[in-house]
């Protein structure tokens, strides 16, 4: 079995290993993105529905998953992501998309969640 690192948690540390440097370089990182931290929230929930046999809250929670990454891709990429920290991210969010589209079993909806996060 091939070990997955969770996509978000890369991408995470990814962003902030780019904020270090010299005293007074930068500003202080002080907090995640909210956009994040949201994708985060949807990505725990996605799979506390699968594990409550909920299909349809885990499309939801997908298709908002969807629209916070696609409105946060862009300053990840700005940020520092490098091309294969966004392309696991983004075949995590498709991969959530595409399992619930085929209201998948309890396991693999959840772990095309826990992919995301």
């Amino acid at each position: 079995m091939i070990a997955r690192k969770p996509a978000l948690l890369v991408l995470a540390v990814t962003l902030f290993a780019g904020c270090g440097g010299e005293e007074g370089d930068q500003a202080p990182l002080s907090t995640v993105p909210a956009d994040l931290q949201s994708i985060e929230g949807q990505a725990e929930d996605a799979y506390d529905q699968a594990l409550a046999e909920n299909s349809e809250g885990v499309a939801a929670d997908a298709a908002a998953i969807d629209t916070a990454w696609q409105s946060f891709r862009a300053q990840a990429e700005a940020d520092g992501a490098g091309a294969d920290v966004l392309a696991a991210m983004d075949a995590a969010v498709s991969g959530l998309k595409a399992a619930a589209a085929a209201a998948g079993t309890p396991a693999s909806l959840g772990r095309a969640a826990n992919a995301v996060s």
